[in-house]
């Protein structure tokens, strides 16, 4: 599996530079904070002050619906898509073509490597069963895509961008990323 750090990276690399980000709650938004270079202000955004997973997937709705000309990103988890991903039926059933892309680790990572460092173990934090955020999607009309690796994660990008211009449909990268990669916000005390 890739690194969280090549996904933001790749993300970079593919989107336009005007593309209007918006980070849900996570690990993988603090990947995005220090890999995703902004080159425009206000394409950016994270809502830390309730730290609820999930917003961002509403919030970038809202956003594609409110400015349809507009390249609307939503950075999310799996964790994130467990809680509120059935709000990309809204997305697809407005015709509003937000970009998700799901960094896929298999658990609640902030809470199950914070867990691990403060008490010495995990409870709750790693799925049985890991979200297939490909399939999900899939199962509400959206079209998906699943990536082991950058290149797939940037070709996916640009062939999602296109087909969400010929559409107007939301579409789903699914990144699969180490489950054993130390997230950023681990050298807070």
């Amino acid at each position: 599996r890739m690194s969280a750090v090549q996904v933001i990276r790749a993300m970079r690399n593919a989107l336009p530079e005007d593309a209007i980000v918006f980070g849900d709650d996570g690990s993988h938004s603090f990947y995005g904070i220090q890999h995703f270079d902004i080159y425009k202000p206000g394409t950016y955004y994270f809502d830390d002050i309730f730290g609820a997973m999930g917003n961002g997937i509403g919030y970038s709705i809202g956003a594609q619906l409110a400015a349809p000309e507009k390249t609307i990103v939503c950075l999310v988890g799996d964790g994130c898509m467990f809680m509120h991903g059935t709000e990309i039926s809204t997305a697809f059933n407005y015709d509003a073509p937000v970009l998700f892309i799901v960094v896929n680790n298999g658990r609640l990572d902030m809470v199950e490597k914070g867990m691990r460092k403060m008490i010495g173990t995990s409870i709750g934090g790693i799925y049985e069963t890991p979200m297939d955020a490909a399939k999900f999607a899939e199962s509400m009309g959206l079209s998906a895509y699943t990536c082991l690796n950058p290149f797939e994660v940037r070709d996916c990008i640009h062939e999602a961008l296109q087909i969400m211009k010929e559409t107007n449909k939301p579409i789903v990268i699914e990144a699969l990323v180490d489950e054993n990669e130390i997230p950023p916000t681990m050298g807070r005390q």
